[in-house]
């Protein structure tokens, strides 16, 4: 995923939980300079400051302990983006998307966090 410095983005996350009625409580580490993770929707917003490569790893719990995890790679790139906040950059020879993430579960019942297609340009 591409991000200009300076471009506002959304970024929501999805994750479900197997045992009904949890509130899940969501994290993330290694996010961008300007980006945060609202703990109660997952939703990643914000304005990047930095030109950076960073792997995020967002994580959503619920209250019995059971957890999941996805990881994904932030580009922030210096920049004009046709479609920012999306998988492509300017060009895909100068800067081609990474893979898509996998989501994976940390218990057996777990909640699974994953990274929501923004390829769209949807933000």
């Amino acid at each position: 995923m591409f991000i200009a410095i300076g471009q506002a983005c959304s970024l929501p996350i999805q994750a479900s939980d197997s045992a009904s009625g949890q509130t899940l409580t969501y994290t993330a580490t290694g996010l961008p300079t300007g980006l945060s993770i609202n703990s109660s929707t997952g939703l990643i917003s914000g304005a990047p400051t930095t030109a950076e490569a960073s792997q995020v790893i967002v994580t959503a719990a619920d209250t019995t302990g059971a957890f999941g995890t996805a990881k994904f790679i932030i580009n922030v790139v210096s920049a004009t983006l046709t479609n920012p906040c999306g998988r492509r950059g300017p060009s895909a020879s100068t800067w081609p998307p990474g893979p898509p993430s996998t989501p994976s579960t940390g218990s057996e019942h777990g909640a699974a966090a994953e990274h929501q297609d923004v390829s769209a340009g949807r933000h």
